[in-house]
């Protein structure tokens, strides 16, 4: 992958508008993050990437600095929404630092901001945040 040779994902990455690759690698194992153009389901991303041939696995959790990604769920009639952004410096070691917004929609209407949290507010994180962010993992 490193050297170009790897083209099993050529499909996915035009699919998807590749933007970039980041290629880290540990005493162990070897990571390939990939920056794609728009915002799209991870779990679905992890599932069709995880599947090319010679990829060991591939994570949906794995959002490294100053990368995003959106969570949500329909609950009735209301579509609610959770874009999370890093904002840490050093993700391979576990980010810690997250910024969220949350939206909701009503069919046939706008999205509507509900509220937004990060942790240098002073107020505890909101109950929405856990509620929606289940998706992104995976439940």
């Amino acid at each position: 992958m490193q050297f170009g040779t790897y083209t099993e994902w050529k499909g996915l990455n035009e699919c998807y508008e590749l933007q970039g690759l980041d290629h880290r690698q540990s005493q162990s194992a070897y990571f390939v993050y990939v920056t794609l153009k728009g915002i799209y389901d991870p779990v679905m991303l992890a599932d069709q990437y995880g599947r090319l041939p010679g990829v060991l696995g591939a994570d949906p959790r794995m959002l490294t600095a100053n990368r995003s990604t959106v969570c949500g769920e329909v609950e009735g009639d209301t579509a609610h929404y959770l874009f999370v952004r890093t904002t840490g410096i050093d993700c391979m070691a576990g980010c810690a630092d997250y910024a969220y917004t949350n939206f909701q929609s009503q069919p046939s209407e706008d999205p509507v901001f509900v509220d937004t949290w990060n942790h240098d507010m002073p107020s505890a994180e909101p109950p929405w945040i856990a509620q929606y962010l289940k998706n992104c993992r995976g439940k």
